[in-house]
């Protein structure tokens, strides 16, 4: 029978083991983490993932909120475009009777019936003022809730981009890590100490996310844009510099995409004595004065171009409109389809 001091000492020598043994694994576990944590990668399961993933996922679960805003404020537009029509055919048809009743005046008529008659076309001439008040008002409304649902669309399409650029990313870094020796050597460690086998991701839950953001980029991104018709000319969705979104006049005819001075200022393109002074002609002749500067970056749908020359207009272009001109649509292969009120545009390959 072993002395109870004996036991005791080899009790103390087994611990004194274990111990060992769980102080050599618990710097070999620590020597793999560091590795995967130099290549990004956090242990899920038994899965590697990278970092990023989570970033990406939470990225795209962030666009339903501000897609169904905007589902609702085009909703509301259509409402309210609705009305305007609405007050526009009752105003053509006053307009009509005020003819009408001109004309009658027009005749041989007692007192007691031009009276009225005038009578009649005053109240008429009361009643367009009045509506003409209201439309307008109306139509500020309109412009308000136009430019919002623009404003955020783009930032939708901004951060559906900004995702795809983060998907690729994130799929050519698992390939990168998988071709990797450490990271490989360092599974290879993870599973000798746990006895349990790792794979490299991506997740389920990534590859899910993917085909989400497909569909997000098949309702937003197209070659084809929209556009607005007003006044015989149409109008599309631009954003400046990333930030500043702003519909435009789409005018092959114009050299440059411009601006008119006190939006350009708003912008923040203030022309100084450093930029070039330049004259543009106007569609129906006219001259008019100019600064020529650089837009980091034009954007119309999915399409984007860095360093676009842009031209600042003269204060004294008060009328004038904002212009989508050539020094963008040089970069692509573009078609204006009146019929279906759209701008088709394919990008042109770099020339090599």
């Amino acid at each position: 029978m072993m002395h109870p001091r004996s036991a005791s000492i080899l009790v103390l020598s087994l611990l004194f083991f274990v111990l060992g043994i769980t102080s050599v694994r618990g710097d070999e576990i620590a020597d793999v983490k560091a590795v995967l944590d130099k290549h990004g990668l956090k242990n899920s399961s038994s899965v590697l993932v990278l970092a990023g993933e989570a970033e990406f996922v939470k990225g795209l679960d962030g666009l339903a909120a501000p897609k169904k805003q905007l589902f609702l404020a085009v909703k509301e537009l259509k409402a309210l475009e609705a009305q305007g029509g609405a007050g526009k055919a009752q105003m053509s048809s006053m307009r009509q009777e005020h003819i009408r009743l001109n004309g009658l005046l027009a005749g041989d008529l007692d007192v007691t019936t031009h009276n009225k008659l005038v009578g009649a076309l005053n109240a008429l001439d009361g009643q367009l003022t009045l509506m003409e008040e209201q439309l307008e008002q109306h139509n500020e409304k309109v412009r308000k809730a136009r430019a919002a649902i623009n404003d955020s669309r783009e930032k939708i399409v901004e951060t559906v981009l900004k995702l795809r650029t983060s998907a690729d990313k994130l799929q050519t870094d698992y390939a990168a890590r998988g071709a990797n020796k450490e990271v490989t050597e360092a599974m290879e460690k993870m599973k000798g100490i746990t006895s349990k086998s790792y794979t490299l991701g991506p997740t389920t839950a990534f590859a899910a996310a993917v085909k989400k953001l497909q569909s997000y980029e098949d309702a937003v991104l197209s070659e084809s844009i929209e556009l607005r018709e007003e006044n015989s000319t149409f109008h599309v969705s631009v954003v400046l510099d990333g930030k500043h979104t702003q519909e435009m006049c789409v005018d092959s005819g114009s050299s440059y995409v411009a601006l008119p001075h006190k939006m350009a200022e708003k912008y923040g393109f203030t022309p100084t004595s450093k930029d070039e002074k330049i004259v543009l002609v106007l569609a129906d002749g006219r001259k008019i004065d100019a600064w020529k500067m650089k837009a980091g970056s034009v954007r119309v749908g999915k399409f984007t171009v860095q360093n676009v020359d842009i031209a600042v207009l003269g204060p004294e272009a008060v009328a004038a409109e904002p212009i989508l001109g050539m020094s963008f649509l040089q970069n692509f292969q573009f078609e204006v389809d009146s019929a279906s009120r759209t701008l088709t545009m394919v990008k042109l390959a770099d020339e090599k």
